[in-house]
Parts: structure tokens; C-alpha cells; sequence
């Protein structure tokens, strides 16, 4: 089967569907309590807007904060040290 196309992940929509997801704010949660997350998960609905950067022109968390806490390394792993993202 040489030389058959495979399969090609389109990064850039992987990309953008990931930073997309409402679902990102559950991460945000432990940072920024459950009340801000509900209300943030629901404002990329209404606006088309990424969850970080609501997040951090909200002033819930700055970029640096939300680098690290988004960064898919560490979405897969288990929350285990509070004190790892200080919040403003």
C-alpha cells in the first residue's frame, strides 16, 4: 500500500477547535471558581470569542497565567498543585 494517501490532520482546525471549546473553562475553575467559570463558558457562545482571551481581558487570569494552565500538557493531567498559577 506504498505511496497510497493517508490520513492528514488539518492543524490550524484542530487549533482552533481546541481554543474554541467552552469546554476549557472547566480548567479555569480551580483558578477562578465556579461561579466566573459558568459565566465565562457562556460568553464564546454568544461572542465567537476564544475562552483565554475573555478570560484575560476580563482580568481573571493574565496571558501568562492562561498559557500555562491551557497548555494541552496540562489539560491532560490531573490538577494537583494550587499553588502552581498564582491568580491575580
Amino acid at each position: 500500500m506504498s505511496g497510497e494517501p493517508g490520513i492528514t490532520a488539518n492543524r490550524q482546525l484542530l487549533h482552533d477547535t481546541v481554543h474554541r471549546s467552552v469546554g476549557l473553562a472547566t480548567a479555569l475553575t480551580p483558578h477562578i471558581g465556579y461561579t466566573a467559570s459558568t459565566a465565562l463558558a457562556r460568553q464564546p457562545l454568544a461572542t465567537g470569542r476564544t475562552i483565554k482571551d475573555l478570560a484575560a481581558e476580563g482580568g481573571l487570569l493574565t496571558t501568562d497565567q492562561l498559557d500555562v494552565i491551557l497548555r494541552p500538557e496540562n489539560l491532560t493531567r490531573p490538577f494537583t498543585e494550587p499553588s502552581a498559577v498564582a491568580t491575580p
